[in-house]
């Protein structure tokens, strides 16, 4: 506070009246007064106004300096200082006129936070001490509104189609940021479903407008915006969440069938939805069944809402029922039936241990029951009946059982006297035995239906019909066909079959186990029979032999004087032909070729070259494993040392790349220059470059053109009685180029019946091509198709089956030739050769 009080305009005109009724005066009146020091400051007008924040008052700041005696006091200058609120004046000082008057305009600050304020100040002219004579104050009111932004509630979330926890709050602003109240703000969801309470809502005091938001009904970002007329809007963002489970409902599952004690194929599921629809995850879900079980009995709702669990149905035929229940939430159901299972066993139920005249019908039926792995009667299971005793007579031979399980048939006795065997079978059951006939044979000869003879691999299984008839050539059903393998070994899935309606009969023939002929018979019990012949060849290889070459030694660097040998073996211990044998020489040394094919005794070999003194081992695999172990003894003269070109594989006709280098030096390592070499060949080469002494290097090299012949290339190198150093070159058959089919086999046939036919393919050299390919070269007539599959290297065999017409059915083929190029341009096959049609008469049966 200022030691000179501020004095209020009456107050001072009481002063000034004071002052004057107590001078003294002359008799010619009173003297007049003289001005003494500033003592108070009178605020004359401008206190208490109020504008706009950052804007000049509309009055200016009038004081009034005056003395002791309330006297002005002019000449007084006076400072207006800002003390608060951030304004400014516009002059900051003035001195006072002769009514000691003094005024200043004042220009509010930017904040209507903050007090405005200025003092007035002077210094006194005698004792220089400072003299605050007061202050003004003014009220700053906040400016036209400038933007809206966001207070408060953005980014919240909320479960779908409830209300936001906090309110959605935006601030109006003038210019300077300060609160603009009385504005109407717009509100509006733009994203997401939602809706807002307020729709419009008006600013108060401190700026603030507020709404509601209530999320849409869907998982997700959702939107609301706030607009003010005239300025830009704002956005307020929230997430709607799921809401908590409501409903279960089913997805898939119900109403599925499976035979009694397996898992459904299709799992149970079931998806939790909120009040709106919405897939609820982490939801406990608890699987109950009427019969059989869950597994598992609870689980949890994926992020989609799913649960699931298998249901393994009981061991009874029937409808049975399965719920999914969420608690607090509640239950769906699903229904499944429960499906007899297939056949496990034959019972037999009566007609056993029967006795009657022979060759009458015995008077209680055979009957079976076929019951399932819970002894559940299973329906429409094919029982076969089959007397063992000869002459003994069952019918029907063949009985589908009924609802009940039960298979009925009924014994004939045969004619002569004696026990009369008959036995039910079902296919993959044990078969059970009655006392039983057989009956006699009416039909009197039987025929090949279709192809009689083919080719195929040991041990596999293929089919063969035939065709029953009586004495007068009618077709005759009903009647047992023995089926009887006469040479090569192998049996039939079945020993006898029965004749349809149409007198065909069918069986499969496993073969046996060694290439060559098999033959196998159909025959009747009238004694008429039929030949069937199998050309078999090896299957694939199972294992490997070793035949020669093991347990070597040779001073290194050497090749082993023994070739490796191994023999390719398919299941049952056939040579195969035509195999790829991989061979690895080891740590020590190096072996060449590293593949070969097996030869027609099932044979493959390899040179294995030794570096290294000490134990190695090498390796032959392809099917199989074996391995070779040889032992490298230090080399103790000069020594002649393969350095580069063993063991490549070329294609037939095509130069060694790279060149086959040969190194010769001393006890010491050193190179021996000016050495002679000799090279043997194993086969005869084209264009044979070759160095005939050692460099300064000690080395020598080959270069030349690769036999047309496919196989092992040995090249042989000698200096003197140094050597030899033996490299291996693999001769591979060229890419497939000329192809032609034949025929293997009968020319005629029945309708839908098959053939076989050969494709035969060869590189440029004549050497058997393997990969061929048919491509949309062949053509084959009336519906039938071709089948193919893999032999020996440069021949495939297909399966030709016919169609239905009767009459010639042609196979159009369109050969291809080798074209000129060389192997290292690539062997072109010609764009069109020969048309080879093969033609096969198809007749009915």
């Amino acid at each position: 506070m200022s030691r000179y009080p501020l004095v209020r305009r009456g107050a001072a005109l009481v002063l000034s009246v004071v002052a004057i009724m107590s001078c003294g005066g002359g008799k010619d009146g009173p003297a007049a007064p003289k001005n003494g020091p500033p003592a108070a400051l009178q605020i004359v007008s401008g206190d208490a106004q109020h504008a706009v924040v950052g804007t000049e008052l509309p009055q200016p700041l009038v004081v009034k300096v005056v003395d002791a005696s309330g006297q002005p006091v002019p000449g007084q200058v006076v400072n207006f200082v800002v003390t608060s609120g951030g304004g400014h004046v516009f002059a900051g000082s003035g001195a006072s006129n002769a009514d000691g008057i003094v005024q200043e305009r004042w220009t509010l600050g930017t904040s209507t936070a903050l007090e405005q304020k200025i003092e007035a100040r002077a210094v006194n002219n005698t004792t220089g001490a400072p003299i605050v004579f007061g202050s003004f104050t003014a009220t700053a009111l906040p400016g036209a509104a400038h933007d809206v932004v966001v207070s408060s509630g953005d980014g919240q979330s909320a479960a779908v189609g409830t209300a936001a926890t906090d309110s959605l709050v935006a601030k109006v602003r003038d210019q300077y940021g300060n609160a603009v109240p009385g504005v109407a703000v717009t509100w509006a969801a733009t994203a997401g479903g939602g809706s807002v309470s307020p729709a419009s809502a008006t600013s108060g005091a401190t700026g603030l407008a507020k709404t509601r938001l209530t999320v849409g009904p869907r998982p997700g970002a959702n939107a609301v915006t706030a607009t003010a007329a005239g300025l830009a809007s704002i956005v307020f963002n929230a997430t709607a969440i799921t809401g908590p489970a409501a409903s279960l409902v089913v997805v898939s599952g119900d109403a599925q069938s499976a035979t009694v004690g397996r898992v459904l194929a299709q799992p149970l599921t079931v998806r939790a939805l909120d009040a709106y629809g919405n897939p609820v995850g982490g939801v406990s879900v608890t699987w109950a069944a009427s019969a059989g079980g869950g597994a598992p009995v609870t689980t949890t709702t994926s992020a989609e809402g799913l649960a699931s669990t298998q249901w393994t149905l009981g061991t009874h035929p029937g409808s049975a029922t399965a719920s999914a229940s969420a608690a607090g939430v509640g239950e769906v159901s699903f229904t499944a039936t429960a499906i007899t299972g297939p056949v496990a066993s034959l019972e037999v139920v009566s007609g056993a241990g029967q006795s009657a005249r022979v060759n009458t019908t015995a008077a209680d039926s055979l009957v079976v029951r076929a019951v399932d792995e819970y002894r559940n009667p299973v329906a429409g299971v094919a029982v076969h009946w089959a007397a063992t005793t000869s002459g003994t007579g069952v019918a029907p031979s063949d009985v589908t059982t009924g609802d009940d399980g039960l298979a009925r048939a009924q014994l004939t006795l045969r004619p002569a006297s004696g026990t009369n065997t008959v036995i039910a079978a079902a296919s993959g059951v044990p078969p059970v035995s009655f006392d039983a006939t057989g009956t006699p044979g009416d039909a009197t000869t039987i025929e090949v239906y279709g192809v009689s003879s083919t080719t195929a691999v040991v041990g596999t299984r293929i089919t063969f019909s035939a065709q029953v008839f009586d004495a007068f050539g009618n077709r005759v059903g009903g009647t047992v066909v023995r089926w009887v393998v006469t040479a090569g070994g192998g049996s039939f899935e079945e020993s006898q079959t029965t004749s349809g309606s149409d007198g065909l009969v069918t069986a499969a023939w496993i073969l046996g186990t060694h290439p060559g002929a098999q033959t196998a018979t159909a025959s009747l019990a009238s004694g008429s029979s039929v030949t069937f012949a199998v050309n078999t060849i090896p299957g694939p290889v199972q294992s490997l032999e070793k035949v020669s070459g093991d347990g070597q030694s040779a001073q290194v660097p050497a090749t082993l004087p023994d070739s490796l040998v191994v023999r390719a073996r398919d299941q049952y211990g056939n040579v195969v032909p035509g195999a790829t044998v991989s061979w690895n020489g080891g740590s020590r040394g190096s072996i060449s070729p590293v593949s070969a094919t097996t030869d027609a005794n099932g044979l493959a070999s390899a040179q294995w070259k030794l570096s290294q003194p000490g134990l190695d081992s090498a390796t032959a695999s392809g099917g199989g494993r074996v391995v070779f172990t040889a032992i490298g003894t230090p080399a103790t003269g000069p020594t002649l040392t393969i350095v580069s070109g063993d063991g490549q594989t070329r294609i037939a006709g095509d130069w060694t790349s790279p060149d086959l280098v040969v190194r010769l030096a001393d006890g010491s390592g050193q190179p021996i220059a000016g050495a002679p070499l000799t090279w043997t060949m194993s086969t005869d080469v084209s264009s044979l470059s070759k160095s005939f002494y050692t460099d300064a290097l000690g080395q020598g090299s080959a270069h030349f053109q690769v036999p047309w012949t496919s196989g092992l290339l040995s090249v042989a190198v000698q200096s003197g009685t140094t050597g030899p150093a033996t490299f291996s070159v693999n001769v591979l058959p060229g890419p497939w180029c000329s192809t032609n089919v034949t025929l293997d086999g009968p020319s005629t046939a029945a309708p839908g019946g098959t053939v076989t036919v050969l494709l035969h393919a060869t590189d440029l050299a004549g050497n058997p091509a393997p990969n061929a390919s048919v491509g949309d070269r062949l053509t084959v007539s009336d519906g039938g198709s071709v089948t193919w599959r893999d032999s020996i290297p440069g021949l495939r065999v297909g399966t030709w089956t016919l169609g239905s017409t009767i009459g010639t059915q042609t196979l159009v083929y369109q050969q291809t030739f080798c074209g000129g190029r060389l192997p290292s341009q690539g062997f072109p096959r010609t764009g069109s050769g020969l048309e080879q049609t093969i033609s096969v008469n198809v007749v009915a049966p």
